[in-house]
């Protein structure tokens, strides 16, 4: 299956890559490529996660270290990654799929 990255998602990566990068630049992009290649995984079995309706019909949720990756899986066989969050965030306020 083909996956497309949503433009939050693609800011949340850019946000998660320059906090790592205060401490260590070579982290930062190693980190940042793990969740990449942790997309294309998702996409091969994306049923294999949790549905999070309570959050969006149709919303699953992959985790990644203490990051949680949302995702939908559209009629069309793509996956669409909407967010990449950190765990201790508040989900509820951070997501904004309202």
């Amino acid at each position: 299956m083909g996956f497309r990255v949503s433009a939050p998602a693609e800011r949340d990566l850019a946000e998660i890559g320059d906090f790592i990068a205060l401490d260590n630049r070579a982290a930062a992009l190693s980190f940042v490529a793990g969740i990449e290649a942790r997309f294309a995984e998702i996409a091969r079995q994306p049923a294999l996660y949790r549905l999070r309706d309570e959050v969006m019909p149709g919303v699953r949720a992959a985790p990644h270290g203490r990051y949680l990756i949302y995702f939908l899986c559209e009629s069309d066989g793509e996956v669409l990654f909407l967010r990449v969050l950190h765990s201790a965030r508040d989900q509820a306020a951070t997501l904004g799929f309202d």
